[in-house]
């Protein structure tokens, strides 16, 4: 039992001790993720998400395809042009990944994964230590 403890340890530390930044990474993921899907549940509290625009040169060159397309087929737009990609668009795609292009959402995947390898060492840790500090005491 102890070296599947170690074994399980050993995998944990690595994962978020030794490597900081790979935590701070899944922490920054997960506060996208969050905060942006809090904005998409909310869309009829938050009306300046609907009315509001983020300029071209912010994002990727995606957006301009996606713009030029809406542009042309909507003729009601004053001035005929969108003034840059609705922020709606941004706040999704950055909750799907896709922002990130073909490769984001995999990415995201990867790292959904190692924060499941996170969790599950996590809890074994603490049950398994929980339960040898009880067998301890019991012994006493």
């Amino acid at each position: 039992m102890a070296t599947n403890l170690r074994w399980w340890r050993r995998i944990h530390r690595w994962m978020t001790g030794y490597r900081r930044s790979l935590a701070l990474v899944l922490a920054l993921l997960f506060l996208t993720i969050a905060v942006t899907g809090f904005l998409l549940n909310h869309l009829h509290d938050f009306s300046f998400i609907n009315r509001s625009y983020v300029p071209l040169w912010l994002l990727p060159s995606s957006y301009s395809e996606r713009v030029e397309t809406i542009s042309r087929a909507q003729v009601d737009i004053p001035g005929g042009e969108l003034p840059g990609a609705p922020l709606q668009w941004v706040i999704w795609d950055l909750h799907t990944g896709d922002f990130f292009g073909p490769w984001g959402v995999f990415f995201y995947d990867a790292l959904t994964l190692l924060a499941l390898v996170l969790i599950v060492t996590g809890f074994y840790m603490l049950y398994v230590t929980r339960s040898k500090r009880l067998d301890v005491k019991r012994r006493k």
